[in-house]
Formats: structure tokens, sequence, C-alpha cells
């Protein structure tokens, strides 16, 4: 099996990595922003392109808000996803497994969040 980790030097992302490339049975790479800038169509699409056919692809690439909760760092956490899907529309992955935040969720009344679970964003990294 074939991973790709989109982030892989971050907090999350790194784990995710290292635990990957750790079994021999996955052919794991990881690309970080100085690798790859996920904003940049032009220079990030042939570069996955290249890399994410019939893999599964983890991404864990977004800026959290810690750094930012600006217009700015909300759209380029949309423009990476995007990027990643004008990729995977030439190059099919098996699988897109995003990290989400459980932010979206905003402050949960409940204990046990599933994806049916209402959203709610109270801000612009969890929206």
């Amino acid at each position: 099996m074939k991973v790709i980790v989109l982030g892989n030097r971050g907090f999350i992302g790194s784990e995710i990595y290292k635990h990957m490339e750790s079994d021999s049975d996955i052919d794991c790479v990881g690309f970080s922003s100085k690798d790859i800038d996920l904003r940049d169509d032009s220079s990030a699409v042939p570069i996955l392109i290249k890399s994410i056919e019939n893999s599964v692809v983890i991404f864990c690439a977004g800026k959290h808000r810690q750094w930012s909760d600006s217009p700015q760092t909300m759209l380029d956490n949309i423009s990476m996803i995007n990027v990643l899907l004008h990729a995977a529309e030439d190059s099919l992955p098996k699988h897109i497994i995003f990290l989400s935040s459980i932010e979206t969720y905003g402050i949960p009344r409940d204990t046990k969040i599933s994806e049916t679970s209402s959203l709610n964003p109270v801000n612009r990294y969890a929206i």
C-alpha cells in the first residue's frame, strides 16, 4: 500500500508519518510545506499527480488557528484542499483522509461526537 502524508512535519502529521514509515508493508511518502506549497496550483499539482495515484492520501497540512485565525489563513486552508482535489481529478487516489478539527462542532453539548453531529463553527479555522 502507498500512503502520502501531506503535512508530515506538523504535530499530528509527523506522528502519522513515523508510524506509517515504520511499517514495511507501506510505501510512505511525506510532504511538508518546505517540499511543496499546496496553495500554489501550478507548482503543487504536477508533484501531486506523480505521487497520489492509487494511494491513500492523508491530509494534515492545514494551518492551525494558533498561528492565525485570519481570513487569509482560512483562504489558504481552502486553497490547499482545492489544489489537492484538482490533482485528484487527473490522478485518482484510493482514499483521501482529511484530518479535521473538533472545533467544527463548536462547544460540544454531548461527549459523543459523530459524523452526524450538528456543525456549529465558532471561528474561521472551524469553518
